[in-house]
């Protein structure tokens, strides 16, 4: 016996290093979906719900900052350079104003492992916590001191962005 369901729920995430090939894959499941449901003669309700995640694109002048005060606090840290192709919602605040994100070096595990989560908890994790937050607040300090670098944060970011509309499954 075959028992079909009344109703089914389908939560795929989707996310690219490439915001094109996104939108294309995305259009191609959703039109795939809709000849599977008028061949089988079901029902189909796509929503995307949620807004797309963005590649991370940071700001270097405020990298550079940024990265100056860790090394004043000796805070180890991983620099970045370019795009950060992980999937975070950093990266859409990122087209929309200039950004940072710091690579924080607490252990020498992994990210995302309990080995890592442990480190993050612990003592370490306490110290690099306070000591981000102390080159963050020196680097707000900075910009504060010198309008010249929030203009030249504001140049940069306006020769690679323009501001996009993130709406719920709507890239831009």
């Amino acid at each position: 016996n075959n028992v079909v369901p009344s109703r089914m729920v389908i939560d795929v995430g989707i996310w690219s290093y490439d915001e094109i090939m996104l939108a294309r894959t995305i259009e191609r499941i959703r039109v795939r979906a809709m000849q599977a449901a008028e061949q089988t003669k079901v029902g189909l309700a796509f929503d995307m719900y949620e807004p797309m995640y963005l590649p991370f694109e940071p700001n270097e002048a405020l990298v550079a900052h940024f990265e100056r005060n860790l090394k004043l606090l000796n805070v180890s840290f991983e620099p970045r350079q370019g795009r950060l192709n992980d999937s975070i919602d950093t990266g859409n605040v990122s087209h929309m104003m200039p950004t940072l994100h710091a690579d924080i070096i607490v252990d020498d595990s992994r990210t995302h492992t309990p080995e890592h989560t442990a480190a993050c908890a612990g003592p370490a994790g306490e110290r690099y916590l306070h000591a981000s937050a102390a080159a963050l607040a020196l680097t707000a300090f900075d910009l504060l001191r010198d309008p010249e670098d929030v203009a030249r944060a504001k140049r940069e970011f306006d020769q690679r962005n323009r501001p996009k509309e993130l709406r719920p499954g709507r890239l831009p």
